[in-house]
């Protein structure tokens, strides 16, 4: 199982000099085939993969006051326990946020494609920060899993709709 930290600095200082360091990150609230095939392949760009994990605080400012469904350590493990994954970091602050880019100092930097406006705003405004402050990390964007059912917000309908005898 990968090392959980807590502080981005202890999280590089784990790391030999030399080696490519890639970052990705998300909730990865109940985790599923499609955070698998975006760390599997996220892991191919660079020798040392860290998955960073949002804490609970982040994830429910964006994903409302009843998520995340799993708590940030229990998260974060299970996102550990990938063979891909090398560290993991549970973090208040999002990936592009120039102090966690700042401590890790990542070759590489992948966020998943998604097909709404909003995300299409953050995008050029993320890319347009990490350019300006950190032009040798390498920006990815990598597919959504080809089926698009399999989300955590779908799974949790699911399960809902079970629940109630839909």
């Amino acid at each position: 199982m990968a090392k959980v930290y807590t502080d981005a600095q202890k999280v590089r200082s784990s790391i030999r000099e030399g080696k490519t360091v890639t970052l990705v990150g998300g909730s990865f609230d109940l985790l599923h085939v499609g955070h698998v095939h975006l760390l599997e392949r996220a892991k191919k760009l660079g020798n040392v993969l860290v998955a960073c994990v949002l804490s609970d605080a982040n994830v429910a400012s964006y994903k409302g006051s009843r998520r995340p469904v799993i708590g940030e350590k229990y998260r974060a493990m299970m996102v550990g326990a990938l063979r891909c994954v090398d560290r993991v970091l549970i973090s208040d602050l999002d990936t592009s946020h120039p102090d966690v880019l700042a401590s890790l100092s990542p070759n590489n930097v992948i966020f998943g494609i998604e097909d709404t406006e909003r995300w299409r705003t953050t995008t050029r405004n993320r890319e347009a920060l990490l350019k300006a402050e950190f032009p040798n990390i390498c920006i990815h964007y990598l597919e959504r899993f080809a089926d698009t059912s399999v989300s955590t917000s779908d799974i949790i309908q699911q399960v809902l709709n079970l629940q109630r005898g839909d």
